[in-house]
């Protein structure tokens, strides 16, 4: 009996090193009142997939209280609408969030991320919210003193490099070895670190911010060329892969940077037919561990995901063997968190391509009703994303309502409106009364963007009667979408020729 309750208080212990504690955050923002605050996480810091963790509803004085469960410190990012800001949220904490900027009107007229700097009440001076961004502006402030060294250091100081972006260069004694030596980017590194090791060491007891800067300084390592062995030994080999850590990720993806150019100056052949034929990444992976840069199993199947995509690229790749390698990579069983990066990036790869089955939406119409795609589309649907600030949106709808007195009784024709208020769309149709299309208000939130994977407008989707996209680029009415049109006709008609418009 004893020895099972020794043993159960261990299995205790040990479930209890990963345990969630309630994180809070509230404020009043009377700049965003009524609008809804969505909290997005990414799933890995390599892919940078998003997953959407929370929405809060602000009142109509811009209060807003949320509970959140985190075992570790965790980036969010706070959107309203498309502006966006950072937050490091500490588990067992809370927040009061005292300002989110508004951007400019024209800022909002744009898909673009509108990105704001968030202020909080209170800050403790151990907290990753206050010591990040000052860290990052003396990095900054390090670089912007500095480049010049790295510059000359790594281009040789080469005249045709000078001229090209306008240095004005100091004359350097190369017969005075101390001042060569002084004046070294690496040493300016050095010297950088020091004073931060002076200036934030007491507050290394926070992993998050400890790892955040150490790996901002393997990165000036990795610049300064530093041997690549010890920079694998002291911050790759030394510890396990940290998928979700911004600062790892980056000195990681800049350490493996054109992996694959590295094996092709060894083997090309075999790269070319591990990726294409074999379509299998872990004969990439043998090849890898060739170099003595990648000893670790996980840092190598990490290595072998870097090199995949940055190979998208690449005309000697197959993209869909790239992909296959990808999701055979996703599908495999392993206590790591490796498979869940590679299917995170493929998804991030297929994003708005052909085959993909558009996720659920909802939106209202122009009567405010609630309004459903799982209920409301139907068979083939040509989707068009517009706002009453976007000129050349207004121009395409009006080509766009000769299309729908064609092909109207085959395809469904929706007309998305992403302004910032349903007035704004209101005083639209008012004012257009001949386009009969069916407008659906959502506003320029978050969620339809995630859906559609929209960067700008005019856009236009092309939805088959499964609900999946058609096209990989669907062409708006002023490129010629009458051609594609022409062709689900002929498909749903093909005794009549397609041509079941021509007596309108």
């Amino acid at each position: 009996m004893k020895v099972v309750s020794l043993l159960w208080l261990a299995i205790l212990w040990v479930c209890s090193l990963d345990v969630s504690a309630t994180t809070t955050i509230k404020g009043v923002l009377k700049n965003h009142a009524g609008k809804k605050m969505h909290f997005y996480v990414h799933t890995d810091e390599f892919s940078m997939k998003r997953e959407l963790k929370h929405i809060v509803q602000l009142s109509d004085v811009g209060g807003f209280e949320a509970n959140l469960e985190f075992s570790e410190v965790t980036l969010i990012f706070l959107v309203i609408g498309n502006i966006e800001g950072m937050w490091f949220a500490h588990p067992n904490q809370s927040y009061t969030l005292t300002s989110f900027p508004t951007p400019s009107q024209k800022d909002f007229q744009t898909l673009s991320r509108a990105l704001v700097s968030l202020s909080f009440q209170n800050l403790g001076k151990e907290d990753a919210n206050a010591l990040i961004p000052e860290f990052n502006q003396d990095f900054e402030v390090f670089m912007d003193q500095h480049f010049y060294d790295f510059a000359l250091e790594r281009y040789k100081g080469s005249e045709v490099y000078k001229t090209k972006l306008g240095v004005q260069t100091k004359p350097i004694q190369q017969s005075d070895s101390t001042r060569k030596e002084t004046t070294s980017f690496t040493n300016w590194v050095g010297a950088f670190q020091d004073s931060v090791n002076l200036k934030y060491g007491e507050f290394f007891d926070n992993l998050y911010f400890e790892t955040h800067v150490r790996y901002s300084i393997a990165e000036l390592e990795l610049m300064a060329g530093i041997s690549r062995k010890v920079l694998y030994e002291d911050y790759l080999m030394s510890q396990p892969v940290r998928y979700t850590h911004p600062a790892y990720a980056r000195f990681f993806l800049s350490f493996y940077a054109e992996s694959l150019g590295l094996i092709s100056q060894r083997n090309t052949n075999a790269l070319v037919k591990a990726i294409n034929a074999d379509n299998d990444p872990y004969l990439v992976l043998e090849l890898f561990k060739k170099d003595s840069l990648v000893l670790s199993d996980e840092v190598g199947q990490m290595a072998v995901i870097v090199g995949l995509r940055d190979g998208i690229g690449d005309k000697r790749f197959s993209q869909g063997a790239v992909n296959n390698c990808l999701k055979k990579l996703s599908q495999t069983v392993d206590k790591n968190k490796y498979p869940l990066v590679a299917a995170g990036l493929l998804y991030e790869l297929q994003k708005g391509q052909s085959g993909e089955v558009v996720a659920p939406f909802t939106a209202v119409d122009l009567k405010l009703d609630k309004w459903e795609s799982i209920d409301e589309l139907n068979g083939y649907t040509y989707i068009f994303f517009f706002a009453d600030w976007c000129t050349s949106c207004k121009k395409e709808l009006q080509l766009m309502s000769r299309l729908r007195e064609l092909y109207g009784s085959d395809i469904q024709f929706l007309v998305i409106s992403l302004d910032e208020n349903i007035q704004a769309l209101k005083s639209h149709v008012q004012a257009n009364k001949d386009q009969k299309f069916e407008f659906i208000f959502t506003g320029n939130t978050p969620e339809i963007r995630e859906v559609f994977h929209l960067r700008a407008i005019p856009q236009a989707v092309m939805l088959n009667p499964d609900g999946e996209i058609m096209f990989d680029y669907t062409r708006k009415p002023s490129e010629g979408i009458q051609m594609e049109f022409d062709k689900i006709v002929q498909l749903l008609h093909p005794k009549n020729g397609g041509k079941t418009w021509q007596s309108k």
